[in-house]
Protein backbone atom coordinates (compact mmCIF):
# COMPACT_ATOMS: atom_id res chain seq x y z
CA UNK A 1 0.00 0.00 0.00
CA UNK A 2 2.99 2.39 0.61
CA UNK A 3 3.98 4.75 -2.35
CA UNK A 4 6.54 3.89 -4.87
CA UNK A 5 7.88 7.43 -5.77
CA UNK A 6 10.40 7.46 -3.22
CA UNK A 7 11.99 3.89 -4.71
CA UNK A 8 11.85 5.18 -8.08
CA UNK A 9 13.73 9.20 -7.96
CA UNK A 10 17.10 9.02 -9.50
CA UNK A 11 18.78 11.11 -6.52
CA UNK A 12 20.84 8.39 -4.57
CA UNK A 13 21.91 9.84 -0.86
CA UNK A 14 25.50 9.64 -0.99
CA UNK A 15 25.56 10.74 3.07
CA UNK A 16 23.06 7.92 3.88
CA UNK A 17 24.57 5.07 1.80
CA UNK A 18 28.56 5.34 3.38
CA UNK A 19 27.68 6.25 6.77
CA UNK A 20 25.98 2.96 7.20
CA UNK A 21 22.82 4.59 8.10
CA UNK A 22 21.28 2.69 4.88
CA UNK A 23 22.19 -0.81 6.80
CA UNK A 24 19.79 0.26 9.71
CA UNK A 25 17.68 2.53 8.53
CA UNK A 26 15.81 -0.36 5.99
CA UNK A 27 15.53 -3.65 5.07
CA UNK A 28 19.00 -4.66 5.21
CA UNK A 29 18.76 -4.74 8.90
CA UNK A 30 16.55 -7.66 9.03
CA UNK A 31 18.61 -9.11 6.10
CA UNK A 32 21.68 -8.66 8.22
CA UNK A 33 19.90 -10.15 11.50
CA UNK A 34 18.57 -13.47 9.67
CA UNK A 35 22.63 -13.60 8.36
CA UNK A 36 24.10 -13.07 12.19
CA UNK A 37 21.40 -15.93 13.23
CA UNK A 38 22.50 -18.41 10.50
CA UNK A 39 25.73 -18.02 11.14
CA UNK A 40 25.68 -18.45 14.73
CA UNK A 41 23.33 -21.34 14.94
CA UNK A 42 24.23 -22.87 11.66
CA UNK A 43 27.90 -22.36 11.58
CA UNK A 44 30.46 -23.43 8.93
CA UNK A 45 32.25 -26.70 9.52
CA UNK A 46 35.90 -26.81 8.44
CA UNK A 47 36.87 -29.65 9.26
CA UNK A 48 34.28 -31.73 8.03
CA UNK A 49 34.82 -29.42 4.69
CA UNK A 50 38.27 -30.09 4.11
CA UNK A 51 37.87 -33.51 2.72
CA UNK A 52 34.92 -33.83 -0.54
CA UNK A 53 33.92 -37.22 1.60
CA UNK A 54 30.88 -38.78 2.60
CA UNK A 55 30.84 -36.36 5.66
CA UNK A 56 31.23 -32.81 3.54
CA UNK A 57 28.13 -34.58 1.35
CA UNK A 58 26.30 -34.81 4.25
CA UNK A 59 27.18 -31.10 5.17
CA UNK A 60 26.20 -30.03 1.94
CA UNK A 61 22.54 -31.64 1.86
CA UNK A 62 22.18 -30.23 5.37
CA UNK A 63 23.09 -26.77 4.05
CA UNK A 64 20.83 -27.25 0.95
CA UNK A 65 17.94 -27.78 3.21
CA UNK A 66 18.87 -24.59 5.38
CA UNK A 67 19.11 -22.62 2.29
CA UNK A 68 15.96 -23.57 0.57
CA UNK A 69 13.80 -23.03 3.77
CA UNK A 70 14.83 -19.72 4.37
CA UNK A 71 13.79 -18.82 0.80
CA UNK A 72 10.86 -20.88 1.07
CA UNK A 73 9.88 -19.11 4.43
CA UNK A 74 11.21 -15.77 3.37
CA UNK A 75 9.09 -15.50 -0.03
CA UNK A 76 6.83 -17.87 1.05
CA UNK A 77 5.71 -15.39 4.50
CA UNK A 78 5.61 -13.00 1.73
CA UNK A 79 3.23 -14.89 -0.80
CA UNK A 80 0.82 -15.89 1.82
CA UNK A 81 0.17 -12.45 3.53
CA UNK A 82 0.01 -10.68 0.11
CA UNK A 83 -2.45 -13.47 -1.89
CA UNK A 84 -3.50 -15.47 0.91
CA UNK A 85 -4.30 -12.56 4.14
CA UNK A 86 -5.07 -9.98 1.43
CA UNK A 87 -1.96 -7.51 2.54
CA UNK A 88 -2.02 -5.92 -0.99
CA UNK A 89 -5.16 -4.93 -2.43
CA UNK A 90 -4.11 -4.41 -5.94
CA UNK A 91 -1.65 -6.83 -8.57
CA UNK A 92 1.70 -4.76 -9.51
CA UNK A 93 0.35 -4.85 -13.12
CA UNK A 94 -3.75 -3.77 -12.83
CA UNK A 95 -4.28 -5.91 -16.31
CA UNK A 96 -2.59 -8.73 -15.35
CA UNK A 97 -3.41 -9.76 -12.03
CA UNK A 98 -4.92 -13.31 -12.19
CA UNK A 99 -3.30 -15.54 -9.61
CA UNK A 100 -2.06 -18.96 -11.22
CA UNK A 101 -0.63 -22.17 -9.82
CA UNK A 102 1.23 -22.09 -12.63
CA UNK A 103 3.53 -19.66 -12.73
CA UNK A 104 3.76 -20.28 -8.71
CA UNK A 105 5.25 -23.64 -9.39
CA UNK A 106 7.54 -22.08 -12.26
CA UNK A 107 8.75 -19.55 -10.28
CA UNK A 108 9.34 -21.93 -7.32
CA UNK A 109 10.90 -24.63 -9.86
CA UNK A 110 13.76 -22.12 -10.73
CA UNK A 111 13.84 -20.34 -7.59
CA UNK A 112 14.95 -23.97 -5.78
CA UNK A 113 17.71 -24.28 -8.35
CA UNK A 114 19.36 -21.29 -7.59
CA UNK A 115 19.19 -21.74 -4.10
CA UNK A 116 20.86 -25.00 -4.82
CA UNK A 117 23.41 -23.46 -6.58
CA UNK A 118 23.89 -20.96 -4.12
CA UNK A 119 24.93 -24.29 -1.83
CA UNK A 120 27.26 -25.86 -4.46
CA UNK A 121 29.41 -22.49 -4.75
CA UNK A 122 29.44 -21.78 -0.65
CA UNK A 123 30.55 -25.22 -0.48
CA UNK A 124 33.11 -24.50 -2.76
CA UNK A 125 34.48 -21.53 -0.96
CA UNK A 126 34.04 -23.59 2.97
CA UNK A 127 36.55 -25.92 1.25
CA UNK A 128 38.74 -23.29 0.39
CA UNK A 129 38.61 -21.85 3.43
CA UNK A 130 39.18 -24.90 5.22
CA UNK A 131 42.09 -26.11 2.87
CA UNK A 132 43.84 -22.94 3.34
CA UNK A 133 43.26 -22.18 -0.78
CA UNK A 134 41.57 -18.96 0.39
CA UNK A 135 43.03 -16.46 2.67
CA UNK A 136 40.19 -15.39 5.80
CA UNK A 137 40.15 -13.52 8.42
CA UNK A 138 38.61 -15.14 11.26
CA UNK A 139 36.50 -14.31 13.91
CA UNK A 140 38.89 -14.33 16.50
CA UNK A 141 41.64 -12.19 14.55
CA UNK A 142 38.69 -9.83 13.68
CA UNK A 143 37.49 -9.32 16.87
CA UNK A 144 40.99 -9.31 19.21
CA UNK A 145 42.24 -6.57 16.89
CA UNK A 146 40.19 -3.02 17.83
CA UNK A 147 42.30 -0.88 15.26
CA UNK A 148 42.00 -3.35 12.30
CA UNK A 149 39.77 -6.51 12.78
CA UNK A 150 36.80 -4.94 14.42
CA UNK A 151 36.83 -1.82 11.47
CA UNK A 152 37.31 -4.54 8.78
CA UNK A 153 34.14 -6.87 10.20
CA UNK A 154 32.46 -3.23 10.20
CA UNK A 155 33.21 -1.51 6.92
CA UNK A 156 32.79 -4.75 4.74
CA UNK A 157 29.03 -5.26 7.01
CA UNK A 158 28.36 -1.88 5.72
CA UNK A 159 29.83 -2.54 1.96
CA UNK A 160 28.37 -5.73 1.36
CA UNK A 161 25.07 -4.03 0.39
CA UNK A 162 26.27 -1.51 -1.23
CA UNK A 163 28.57 -3.14 -3.67
CA UNK A 164 25.68 -5.50 -4.14
CA UNK A 165 23.50 -2.59 -5.63
CA UNK A 166 26.24 -1.71 -8.21
CA UNK A 167 26.52 -5.38 -9.35
CA UNK A 168 23.35 -5.56 -9.47
CA UNK A 169 23.00 -2.92 -11.76
CA UNK A 170 25.69 -4.03 -14.23
CA UNK A 171 24.35 -7.64 -14.55
CA UNK A 172 20.69 -6.19 -14.89
CA UNK A 173 22.17 -4.70 -18.21
CA UNK A 174 23.97 -7.27 -19.19
CA UNK A 175 21.37 -9.50 -19.35
CA UNK A 176 19.53 -6.84 -21.29
CA UNK A 177 21.92 -7.33 -23.99
CA UNK A 178 19.53 -8.87 -26.79
CA UNK A 179 20.91 -12.45 -27.44
CA UNK A 180 21.58 -12.92 -23.46
CA UNK A 181 17.37 -11.93 -23.13
CA UNK A 182 16.34 -14.10 -25.26
CA UNK A 183 18.38 -17.46 -24.82
CA UNK A 184 18.40 -16.27 -20.71
CA UNK A 185 16.96 -13.45 -19.22
CA UNK A 186 13.25 -14.16 -20.60
CA UNK A 187 13.15 -16.88 -18.41
CA UNK A 188 12.74 -14.38 -15.72
CA UNK A 189 10.84 -12.02 -17.65
CA UNK A 190 8.10 -15.04 -18.19
CA UNK A 191 6.27 -12.94 -14.69
CA UNK A 192 4.36 -10.91 -16.40
CA UNK A 193 2.43 -10.17 -13.19
CA UNK A 194 5.20 -10.30 -10.66
CA UNK A 195 4.94 -12.07 -7.33
CA UNK A 196 7.70 -12.44 -4.20
CA UNK A 197 8.85 -15.64 -6.26
CA UNK A 198 9.36 -14.10 -8.93
CA UNK A 199 12.70 -11.84 -7.68
CA UNK A 200 15.07 -14.85 -7.45
CA UNK A 201 13.86 -16.61 -10.52
CA UNK A 202 15.89 -16.93 -12.56
CA UNK A 203 17.76 -19.05 -15.42
CA UNK A 204 20.59 -21.32 -13.76
CA UNK A 205 22.82 -18.88 -16.05
CA UNK A 206 21.79 -15.87 -15.04
CA UNK A 207 22.13 -17.14 -11.45
CA UNK A 208 25.31 -18.00 -11.76
CA UNK A 209 26.15 -14.19 -13.24
CA UNK A 210 23.75 -13.05 -10.15
CA UNK A 211 26.44 -14.86 -7.80
CA UNK A 212 29.48 -13.39 -8.64
CA UNK A 213 28.60 -10.70 -6.63
CA UNK A 214 30.80 -12.80 -4.46
CA UNK A 215 33.58 -11.30 -5.58
CA UNK A 216 35.29 -9.30 -3.05
CA UNK A 217 35.62 -12.35 -0.42
CA UNK A 218 37.66 -13.61 -3.64
CA UNK A 219 39.88 -10.78 -3.55
CA UNK A 220 40.11 -9.35 -0.67
CA UNK A 221 41.02 -11.28 3.01
CA UNK A 222 37.41 -10.84 4.07
CA UNK A 223 35.69 -12.77 7.62
CA UNK A 224 33.47 -15.83 6.17
CA UNK A 225 30.80 -13.72 7.42
CA UNK A 226 31.15 -11.13 5.18
CA UNK A 227 31.24 -13.79 2.57
CA UNK A 228 27.81 -15.55 4.27
CA UNK A 229 26.39 -12.27 4.42
CA UNK A 230 26.50 -11.27 0.75
CA UNK A 231 25.42 -14.52 -0.14
CA UNK A 232 22.12 -14.23 2.32
CA UNK A 233 21.73 -10.49 0.77
CA UNK A 234 21.84 -12.66 -3.10
CA UNK A 235 19.41 -14.66 -1.87
CA UNK A 236 16.29 -13.29 0.12
CA UNK A 237 16.47 -9.64 -1.30
CA UNK A 238 14.93 -9.74 -4.67
CA UNK A 239 12.41 -8.01 -5.16
CA UNK A 240 13.47 -5.59 -2.75
CA UNK A 241 11.32 -2.43 -1.51
CA UNK A 242 14.79 -0.85 -0.33
CA UNK A 243 16.78 -1.19 -3.41
CA UNK A 244 14.50 0.75 -5.69
CA UNK A 245 12.57 -0.33 -8.49
CA UNK A 246 15.59 -2.27 -10.77
CA UNK A 247 14.81 -5.09 -8.41
CA UNK A 248 11.61 -5.81 -9.77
Amino acid sequence: HTSQTPSMKNSPEWRVMFSGMSLIYSMNLLWLSIAVFVYIIFPYDYEVAMQWDINFGRWIAKRALLNVTLVYLWYGFWHGSLYGLGWGERPFNANRGQYRWSKLMHNLYYATLGTLQWTGWEAIMVHCYATGRMPYLSDDEAWSSPLHGIPHFILWTIAVPLFREVHFYFAHRLIHIKSFYTYVHSVHHRNTDIEPFSGICMHPIEHMYYFTSIAPSLYFRMTPFAFLWNGIHLIISLPSPSFGMEYI
